[in-house]
């Protein structure tokens, strides 16, 4: 259940974990829109603390270590 705006943030970002299929992963790729989900820094630093690691395997994906 979502209760706050990071909580949607984070389903969207969760989202790229989702992209299997390669010519799909360089689509999210060439678009930037995962990109800027990962540039975005909450305001709260706890929360922020615990978005690093579902942002850091995010990263691994979109660079093709995933």
């Amino acid at each position: 259940m979502k209760k706050t705006a990071l909580d949607f943030f984070t389903g969207c970002l969760c989202q790229l974990f989702d992209f299997t299929y390669g010519p799909s992963l360089a689509l999210v790729r060439q678009q930037g829109y995962f990109q800027e989900l990962l540039d975005f820094q909450p305001v709260n630093p706890k929360s922020a603390r615990q978005l690093e690691s579902v942002k850091e395997k995010a990263r691994r994906i979109l660079e093709g270590a995933g």
